[in-house]
């Protein structure tokens, strides 16, 4: 009677190649509680998770092709890791960093779809991020429940989010060495420095 709840998410969820079984309660309870996850990323991190949004808005494809780029390389490199002996202190830091990147890819991608469904609907209210996180959160979890297509759509959206972290986060890394170099700025007519 224990394992019950795993025949039964077998049965009408894996076999029916949908994440959210619309008839397990149980699954929309752990649904809710990861929409309470990514509401408090995005209350919590909001630079972030912005930068998230527009690395979605700016470069969608490169942040799949990304996504898809580090989930294959995942293995291979964990490999090493562990095969160095000297990289298994790594390997955890490693797992959190992917579960990060998931976190807040999943979340940008819930707050760009919900925002992008306010600016279709002209609906201000909508386009808020808070807003934007609820409302593209609720939405995939009704695409979840659909056969096949639940599975296809949580499938694609996993490596569209990491993705778009991983580049969020190379970009402000970026930005973050350029600062640190120092770009001089252009001398002022007015004045003039010397060199």
């Amino acid at each position: 009677a224990d394992v019950a709840w795993a025949g039964d998410y077998f049965k009408k969820g894996f076999m029916m190649a949908r994440p959210i079984p619309p008839q397990l309660g149980w699954a929309w309870t752990v649904a809710a509680v990861f929409l309470a996850i990514y509401f408090m990323l995005a209350l919590l991190f909001p630079r972030p998770i912005t930068a998230c949004v527009d690395t979605l808005e700016t470069r969608p494809l490169g942040a799949f092709l990304t996504g898809i780029l580090v989930f294959l390389l995942f293995g291979p490199l964990l490999f090493v890791l562990v095969v160095s002996v000297a990289g298994i202190l790594i390997v955890p830091f490693l797992f959190c960093a992917l579960a990060a990147a998931l976190l807040f890819g999943k979340t940008a991608v819930y707050r760009y779809t919900g925002q992008q469904l306010g600016r279709q609907l002209s609906a201000p209210t909508l386009q808020l991020p808070l807003v934007g996180v609820l409302i593209g959160g609720l939405l995939f979890s009704l695409f979840y429940t659909i056969p096949v297509l639940g599975f296809l759509i949580w499938g694609a959206l996993l490596p569209l989010g990491v993705g778009a972290a991983v580049l969020a986060a190379v970009g402000g890394l970026r930005r973050e060495e350029s600062s640190r170099v120092g770009v001089i700025p252009p001398a002022s007519p007015n004045h003039p420095t010397s060199p």
